[in-house]
């Protein structure tokens, strides 16, 4: 049987703790979850793409799972983009392309995984975002 793997393209505006659950989860399924930050021509980003990849790739070097890739070299504003670039890379035709649910307004810092908190207050990030302890 041909190993699968879960492609988990996200905004990533900024990376949270479902975000986290979700790639746990996937590595529980999936041979590979393979994760990358994109931009949505339907969303409006609060911070720059470098900014969010950059959290959402401290988030996967947290998780610390080898089963969970960050390669942001798949990044498309188009899904199919990045799921034909993902086949060439990595030459698996078994993908399933996964999403996340939309960033809500009234989002906290208690919803970031401990590893992003401190990265997002010194650099002042996501500054119209209340930030809670």
């Amino acid at each position: 049987m041909e190993k699968s793997i879960a492609l988990f393209g996200t905004s990533a505006d900024p990376p949270t703790i479902g975000h986290k659950k979700i790639l746990e989860e996937l590595s529980k399924i999936y041979a590979f979850t393979i994760s990358y930050v994109s931009n949505n021509p339907k969303k409006k980003h609060i911070e720059d793409i470098s900014i969010r990849s950059h959290l959402l790739k401290t988030l996967i070097d947290d998780l610390d799972n080898p089963k969970i890739l960050f390669n942001q070299k798949i990044s498309s504003q188009w899904a199919v983009e990045s799921i034909k670039k993902c086949k060439e890379i990595y030459k698996f035709n078994n993908l399933d392309f996964v999403s996340s649910s939309k960033f809500r307004l009234n989002f906290n810092c208690s919803n970031l995984p401990s590893s992003l908190i401190d990265i997002v207050k010194k650099n002042n990030l996501y500054e119209s975002i209340k930030l809670v302890e």
